[in-house]
C-alpha cells in the first residue's frame, strides 16, 4: 500500500508490528482519550505495557499486528491493528480484531487505512471473517465498516454488538483505489 498522506503533509505508513514497538505503542496509549480507551477495550483503562509487550508479539501462526506511524523526530506510532485467529474453530477461518487510532489523527483516514491493510492480509493467509465485540456507541468502527463496502452483520445487546464481517466481498472502487 502507498502512504496515506494526511491533510498537513504528514505521511503515514503502515508495517507489521515489531516487539521493540512496545514503548512506542505504550507512548501511544498515554496520548488516548478515555472515550478511545473504553471504545477499543470495553473498559476505562488502558492495557499495561506488559500486556502491550504481549501485543507487539504475537506469534504469526496465531495472528498478525500493525502499526501505523508518522515520521516525528524518530518514528511515532498513532495507531494499531491486529487480528488473533480463531485458534477454537481453525476450520472456520475466523479471526477476532482490533484496531485503535490516536485522538488527534481520528476522522483522517487513518483507521480506514490500518483496517484495509489488516483485511488484506487476512485474506492472504486465508481469513475469511472477522468477528468482534465492539461498544454501541464506537462510531468510528462503524463508520470505517460502512464505508468499506464489506459485508457485515450486527446484533446489539447490552451496551455492545457483536460485528460478523465477511471478507471475501471487493472493497468499494473508491477504497479499492486507496489500497492499492
Amino acid at each position: 500500500m502507498k502512504p496515506l498522506t494526511l491533510q498537513h503533509g504528514a505521511a503515514v505508513t503502515v508495517r507489521h508490528i515489531r516487539p521493540e514497538d512496545s514503548d512506542l505503542v505504550f507512548e501511544m496509549h498515554t496520548r488516548l482519550s478515555p472515550t478511545s480507551i473504553y471504545n477499543r477495550y470495553l473498559r476505562g483503562y488502558a492495557p499495561r505495557i506488559e500486556a502491550i509487550r504481549g501485543m507487539c508479539q504475537i506469534n504469526p501462526k496465531d495472528g498478525a499486528a500493525f502499526v501505523a506511524t508518522i515520521p516525528a523526530p524518530g518514528e511515532t506510532v498513532i495507531g494499531m491493528a491486529y487480528y488473533i485467529i480463531d485458534a477454537d474453530n481453525p476450520m472456520q477461518a475466523a479471526a477476532e480484531p482490533a484496531l485503535l487510532v490516536e485522538d488527534r489523527f481520528q476522522m483522517q483516514g487513518v483507521g480506514s487505512y490500518l483496517f484495509r491493510y489488516m483485511v488484506n492480509h487476512a485474506r492472504m493467509r486465508g481469513i475469511s471473517r472477522f468477528t468482534a465485540l465492539i461498544s454501541a456507541s464506537n462510531e468510528g468502527i462503524s463508520r470505517i465498516l460502512q464505508q468499506s463496502g464489506l459485508t457485515y452483520s450486527s446484533q446489539y445487546a447490552h451496551g455492545t454488538r457483536d460485528i460478523c464481517i465477511l471478507l471475501n466481498a471487493a472493497f468499494k472502487p473508491e477504497v479499492e483505489k486507496l489500497a492499492s
